[in-house]
C-alpha cells in the first residue's frame, strides 16, 4: 500500500510538473505568437507607407516629365513661329520690292516711249537743218555737216533701235529712210551716197566746184509730196508727245486726287479724325480684319457718339503690330484682286485691326 501510495504520489507530482511545464510552454507560445503579430503589422505598415511614398515619387515624375515634354513643345512651336514670322516678314519685303522694281520697269518703259519720240523729233529736225532749198547753202552743209552729224545719228539711231547701216543723209528735201523700189531708180542728179556718207580720210572741203547745177531747178511735185508727208510726219509726232504728257498730267492728277481722298493712316490718325470730323468720314478700302462686332474688339470713343466700321476680308487675321508698309501691301493687294465694298459711319464703336 505504501508503494502503492508513494507511486501514486510520483505520478501526481509529475502530472503536476507537466502542467506547470505546458503552461510555461503555452505562454511561451502565445507570446511568440504575439511578438510574430506585432512584427507582421509593422512590417506591413512599412510596406505601404513605402508603396504611397513610391507612388507619391512615380506620381511627382510622371508631372515633371509631362511638364518637361510641354515646356519642349512649346519652345518647339515658339521657334516655328518665329521662323514662320521671320519667312512671313521677308515675303512681305520681297513683294514690296517686287512692286516697287514693276513701277519702276514701268516708268522706264514710259520715259523710253517719251525718249524714242523725242530721238525721231531730234531726227527730223537735224534732217530739216540740212533740207534748205537753196543750192548754195545746202551743199555746203551738207559737205560740212554730213560727217559731224553722223556719229550723231548713229547714236540716235543705236538708241532707237535701228542698225546704222541703214540710214543715209539726203538731199534737200528727201525724206531720211525711202524704199528699195525708189533707191534702184536711175537718177540724172549726182549720187546721194557718195556726198552724204565720205570715208574717213575724206576731206570735208573738195577742190571741186561747190554749187550743183541740176540744184537750181524747181522742186517737183514728188519732193513737195515727200515734204508735206515730213511735216504731216512731224505733226504726228507732236500730236504723240501732246498725248503722252496729258496722259501723265492725267495720272499725277488722279493720284493726288486718291492720296488727297484716301490718306495714309494710323490708329492715331484714325482717332483724331474721328474726334475732330464726327459728321461724315470716308476712309481707304480695308481698315478692318475683323468679322465679329465683339466688345474685346473693339475700341471706345469717350468723345463722340459716333464711330466707323470697315470689313473687308472674309477670313479673320490677328495682326499683332501696327506696319504701314504690311498695311499698304495688303490695301493694294486687296484693291487689285477683291471686291470693293465701302461702307461709312455706323454704330458706336470703332473696329481696330
Amino acid at each position: 500500500m505504501k508503494e502503492h501510495s508513494t507511486n501514486i504520489d510520483k505520478m501526481n507530482k509529475a502530472v503536476d510538473d507537466s502542467a506547470s511545464i505546458c503552461n510555461n510552454t503555452a505562454e511561451k507560445v502565445d507570446k511568440l505568437i504575439t511578438n510574430s503579430m506585432s512584427f507582421m503589422e509593422k512590417i506591413q505598415s512599412s510596406f505601404e507607407s513605402n508603396t504611397a511614398k513610391a507612388n507619391k515619387v512615380i506620381s511627382s515624375l510622371g508631372s515633371t516629365l509631362k511638364t518637361e515634354k510641354l515646356q519642349d513643345d512649346l519652345a518647339m512651336e515658339s521657334k516655328i513661329m518665329d521662323a514662320l514670322a521671320v519667312q512671313t516678314k521677308k515675303e512681305k519685303v520681297l513683294s514690296i520690292q517686287l512692286e516697287n522694281v514693276e513701277k519702276q520697269v514701268n516708268d522706264l518703259l514710259f520715259k523710253k516711249t517719251g525718249m524714242e519720240t523725242y530721238i525721231l523729233d531730234v531726227i527730223g529736225i537735224l534732217s530739216d537743218i540740212i533740207k534748205t532749198m537753196d543750192s548754195m547753202i545746202t551743199t555746203i552743209l551738207r559737205k560740212h555737216l554730213a560727217e559731224k552729224l553722223k556719229p550723231v545719228f548713229a547714236m540716235l539711231l543705236q538708241i532707237e533701235g535701228v542698225l546704222e547701216s541703214s540710214f543715209i543723209l539726203k538731199q534737200g528735201g528727201e525724206s531720211m529712210s525711202q524704199s528699195k523700189k525708189e533707191d534702184s531708180k536711175p537718177s540724172a542728179k549726182s549720187p546721194v551716197k557718195s556726198e552724204f556718207e565720205p570715208k574717213g580720210k575724206e576731206k570735208l572741203f573738195r577742190q571741186e566746184p561747190i554749187i550743183d547745177q541740176s540744184e537750181d531747178e524747181e522742186p517737183n511735185e514728188n519732193e513737195l509730196k515727200r515734204r508735206k508727208a515730213g511735216e504731216a510726219e512731224m505733226d504726228e509726232h507732236q500730236r504723240i508727245v501732246c498725248e503722252a504728257e496729258a496722259k501723265e498730267k492725267t495720272e499725277i492728277e488722279a493720284q493726288t486726287t486718291l492720296e488727297s481722298l484716301f490718306p495714309e493712316w494710323t490708329l492715331q490718325r484714325i482717332q483724331n479724325e474721328v474726334e475732330d470730323l464726327p459728321s461724315q468720314y470716308w476712309l481707304k478700302l480695308v481698315m478692318s480684319f475683323e468679322i465679329q462686332n465683339t466688345k474685346d474688339s473693339q475700341l471706345d470713343l469717350l468723345k463722340t457718339p459716333k464711330s466707323f466700321k470697315f470689313r473687308s476680308f472674309v477670313r479673320v487675321v490677328n495682326v499683332l503690330f501696327v506696319d504701314n508698309d504690311a498695311d499698304h501691301f495688303l490695301f493694294s493687294f486687296y484693291l487689285k484682286h477683291m471686291q470693293q465694298q465701302y461702307e461709312t459711319w455706323s454704330a458706336s464703336k470703332i473696329t481696330t485691326m
